[in-house]
């Protein structure tokens, strides 16, 4: 059944040439002459053909005609012959829905395809915040569709390489079952724009809050905050640059950070960086993104050491985002809190048998600058309380000084011992660690020794919500458990 309101198309005739009917733009101009329209040479344009080469049958429209008028996408366009002028044929053309029913011959000719692995996919994003999303945002043309069958490809078979998947389409199921080729993909890629991604993350995260508050049984909500270097080969991307391959590929690359719920695995916010750009400088602008996009102001960011330092400790205590950061030990403020707890923290009494760990906790009062400035100019300072929890894992301490006596020390007492030449790092590494007893032997510097070890085998994290420090190391392990997922 022909639909009511026709696409609004320029002029269209048919070339019919030897086994091929070719659908092509013309354009009429007013020959003042011969006082009657006259078609202008040059201006006609191919942008399809009729399937079977005769001057009837079903329109197979141009990748290029397509992309101006995406409504064809989900007709079909038929030229039929609507009667007689004359001696003269008169043939209009006709647009349908496409029928998504097939015949008895189609189906005798169907092909079998892969759908085990899209289907689990299927059923795995059914109903979440980011397939309503996709929808409300990319709901024309199938748009939402091809995204999620490029993102299908993607993930099953480990590959980004846009090329591979026209044939990939071919052999599997998917929510979008024409086969897209590279430039097609290219040109949908191209299309979506930075407005488009916003009206996306809002979207996610409106129905993701949704869920959030209806979830009562969870007194907080955890999201991890990480990131990943995308290596590339181009040296015509603009963010990709040299950086700190977390890969360990000698190639330019890509950052991309994510939000990401913990308990559910859900994303909730990307953005990707130049690939110079460290870790800990990125905290910035996701706190500047919590309000535009609608994030969860409740939620607990939990991040790595990559992100743990003061300067971003400050930053989420100035903007009211809650936070739980392992922070890294080799600040002096960590070195400080070490020392001040490490007696109490070597005690049998601070095992935590739930955590497996030794453990010990205290709440600091934390001074923070404001946006606010004195008569001077310095930034007004805030006070608030954080909560620090300190873990020790005897094991790993153990480990640390065993590895090191028998990598560097014995090593170093044997050249010691037989007067052997030192190289610059033994000399640098006995000067530190050695001193002669006056007796022809050496005894350990053990004031060295102590501030060696001072950090093995202790993590930090440091919050302004968690004072329960179970909860804490919990939400930071549901972090790298998330982590490892994606």
């Amino acid at each position: 059944m022909a639909i009511q309101n026709t696409p609004n198309l320029p002029p269209l005739m048919v070339i019919i040439n030897n086994k091929y009917a070719y659908v092509t733009t013309y354009k009429n101009v007013w020959d003042k002459e011969y006082k009657q329209a006259r078609r202008l040479k040059g201006q006609n344009r191919t942008v399809g053909k009729i399937l079977g080469g005769g001057p009837e049958g079903v329109i197979e429209w141009n990748e290029d005609f397509l992309l101006e008028h995406p409504e064809l996408q989900t007709l079909t366009t038929k030229r039929v012959l609507k009667g007689m002028r004359g001696n003269r044929r008169v043939f209009e053309f006709v647009f349908e829905p496409i029928d998504e029913m097939i015949s008895l011959t189609e189906a005798f000719n169907l092909k079998r395809l892969c759908a085990g692995a899209t289907f689990v996919l299927d059923n795995t994003i059914a109903n979440t915040p980011l397939m309503m999303a996709l929808e409300r945002t990319f709901n024309k043309y199938n748009l939402h569709k091809k995204i999620l069958s490029l993102a299908y490809f993607m993930y099953l078979s480990n590959n980004s390489a846009t090329w591979l998947y026209e044939d990939f389409a071919k052999k599997h199921r998917l929510p979008f079952n024409k086969p897209l080729k590279p430039s097609q993909i290219s040109r949908l890629f191209y299309n979506i724009s930075v407005s488009d991604i916003d009206k996306f993350l809002k979207s996610l995260n409106s129905f993701t809050n949704k869920i959030e508050k209806e979830n009562v049984d969870k007194i907080n909500t955890y999201y991890a905050l990480d990131s990943t270097s995308i290596s590339t080969y181009s040296n015509n991307l603009r963010k990709a640059q040299w950086g700190h391959n977390k890969d360990g590929d000698a190639l330019r690359q890509i950052n991309l950070l994510m939000l990401v719920n913990q308990e559910t695995g859900m994303p909730l916010y990307y953005h990707t960086y130049t690939g110079n750009t460290p870790d800990v400088a990125t905290v910035k602008n996701v706190i500047s993104e919590f309000v535009r996009t609608g994030l969860n102001r409740q939620a607990v960011v939990v991040a790595d050491k990559g992100y743990g330092v003061i300067s971003n400790i400050n930053l989420c205590l100035l903007h009211n985002i809650n936070f739980i950061f392992n922070t890294r030990t080799s600040l002096t403020f960590s070195k400080q809190i070490i020392a001040e707890h490490l007696e109490e923290l070597m005690d049998f009494c601070s095992y935590n048998s739930k955590i497996q760990c030794f453990c010990v906790s205290d709440k600091y009062e934390w001074s923070y600058p404001t946006l606010d400035k004195t008569p001077t100019g310095r930034a007004v300072k805030a006070k608030t309380t954080v909560y620090v929890h300190i873990y020790l894992d005897k094991q790993i301490r153990v480990e640390s000084e065993q590895a090191f006596l028998k990598s560097k020390i014995l090593p170093l007492l044997e050249k010691l011992k037989n007067g052997s030449n030192l190289s610059l790092e033994e000399i640098e590494l006995k000067n530190e660690f050695i001193k002669e007893n006056g007796k022809g032997g050496f005894l350990t510097n053990n004031k060295a020794k102590t501030e060696y070890m001072l950090n093995k085998g202790i993590r930090i994290l440091v919050s302004n919500t968690i004072s329960d420090p179970v909860e804490a190391w919990r939400a930071y392990y549901e972090r790298e458990t998330c982590r490892g997922r994606f």
